[in-house]
């Protein structure tokens, strides 16, 4: 999908391709951070240094397009997926 979003690093709207993950509080070696506060967790293939995981909260989307593209998260992650404890259960 695309998204177009408000980079508060940036001071201005951003244009990335990602892929959807994942929606709830971030987590770093099991445990929640930056406050348990929900976020899309989204694959951005677009980042500046690399790909990566873009958390993006709810008032700072400004649109989310879908495209064609199918997103294989074995093709990105180093680490079975199937062990990683989703807040929204999927199916990958």
């Amino acid at each position: 999908m695309t998204s177009i979003f408000f980079s508060q690093e940036d001071n201005q709207e951003i244009e990335r391709m990602c892929a959807p993950m994942d929606y709830g509080p971030r987590k770093r070696q099991g445990k929640i951070i930056d406050g348990g506060k929900n976020k899309y967790q989204l694959w951005d293939y677009d980042s500046d240094t690399k790909q990566h995981v873009l958390p993006l909260k709810f008032q700072n989307i400004k649109s989310m397009d879908v495209v064609s593209e199918k997103f294989n998260p074995q093709n990105y992650f180093d680490f079975n997926i199937d062990t990683v404890e989703w807040f929204i259960s999927r199916n990958w």
